[in-house]
């Protein structure tokens, strides 16, 4: 079954102001309360285990990706955890290789580093605090999915339903 391009172009406002409801909404302000929170996280010392630039190709020809990937151990409890997340926005693309590889710098293989870990979920841990620039970003851009449905709710009303 085809959609025809009209009817696509119709789905894709109210599309795009669910995904940046959810985003500006939900993602967001998770993802800056995380931020919050971790100031007041416990902290234990662990090691990075391994730590390396890696370029993702992207799927349709959406151009390669740049990542650090982090990966270290730490104590709690008498227990032996491994974490990947090197902030609250997670393992994520980055603007470029050379962004990946100020991160790989800033945490080698071997390195003892500071592991900031949930209290009620010592699984859950990062080895910097920050992470609310990437959360005013998810914010903002959810904000601007939404107006851009907005912007085809009132075109449709204003036009008509052509």
């Amino acid at each position: 079954m085809r959609i025809s391009l009209g009817r696509r172009r119709r789905l894709s406002a109210p599309l795009a102001g669910v995904v940046g409801l959810v985003v500006a909404g939900w993602l967001g302000p998770r993802t800056l309360l995380e931020a919050d929170e971790v100031a007041d996280w416990p902290t234990v010392t662990g090691e990075v285990v391994s730590s390396h630039v890696e370029r993702r190709t992207g799927r349709r020809g959406s151009g390669d990706s740049w990542h650090a990937v982090i990966r270290y151990r730490y104590p709690v409890d008498g227990e032996e955890l491994e974490g990947e997340r090197w902030d609250v926005a997670g393992p994520r693309k980055l603007p470029g290789q050379a962004a990946a590889e100020e991160v790989v710098g800033a945490f080698p293989a071997g390195a003892e580093v500071e592991v900031h870990f949930d209290p009620d979920d010592p699984s859950s841990a990062v080895l910097a605090e920050g992470g609310r620039l990437h959360g005013w970003l998810l914010v903002a851009f959810g904000l601007a999915l939404v107006a851009y449905a907005g912007a085809g709710a009132l075109k449709r009303l204003v036009l008509g339903r052509s």
